[in-house]
């Protein structure tokens, strides 16, 4: 048993490392260098599309959830996408980008169930994460045509964003 604890553990670090880490330190030795390419900030954005795929994966295989442990990897992807999209935000004027407050909403929502320790997850709980798992679905479809070919974020896309993180995180609201 400790032995299977000890493995989950470095699969998770490793998960964690590759996840994370490793495309940050990317990310950032893209924006550090100020030659950079003039696809640089569509590069970036595949990797924060990337991150936004591998939340709706989360997300959806969480369904079969019984556990609050088991939302783990929907409390790190959420994560890992917050901050990929905030590296991208970063790379446009606010007037073209900004945030998306529901993907922090998400860990909060994930760290608050899960605040209590081991236990099984409450109805409302599955309803809640069900509902946001379809708006995480139509947030990844928006979010993979955000940025055209030219490294230009349509405002359209984002006008779509916008709201499904809107009701995301109203939705989560507590």
């Amino acid at each position: 048993m400790a032995k299977q604890v000890q493995r989950r553990s470095l699969i998770g670090l490793v998960a964690v490392f590759m996840l994370i880490v490793w495309p940050s330190y990317q990310i950032f030795s893209l924006v550090k260098d100020r030659d950079l390419p003039s696809n640089a900030s569509r590069m970036l954005f595949e990797v924060s599309s990337f991150q936004m795929d591998m939340l709706h994966g989360a997300i959806t295989r969480a369904k079969h959830a019984k556990s609050v442990n088991e939302w783990n990897e929907i409390k790190m992807m959420a994560f890992a996408s917050a901050f990929a999209h905030e590296r991208l935000a970063n790379v446009f004027s606010e007037d073209d980008l900004n945030d998306l407050p529901s993907l922090k909403r998400i860990v909060d929502y994930v760290t608050a169930v899960q605040i209590n320790g081991e236990r099984p997850l409450k109805e409302e709980e599955r309803h809640a994460m069900e509902a946001v798992q379809q708006l995480v679905a139509n947030m990844q479809t928006v979010y993979a045509g955000l940025v055209n070919e030219e490294g230009r974020v349509l405002s359209s896309k984002w006008s779509e964003l916008t709201t499904l993180d809107e009701k995301i995180s109203a939705l989560l609201h507590r």
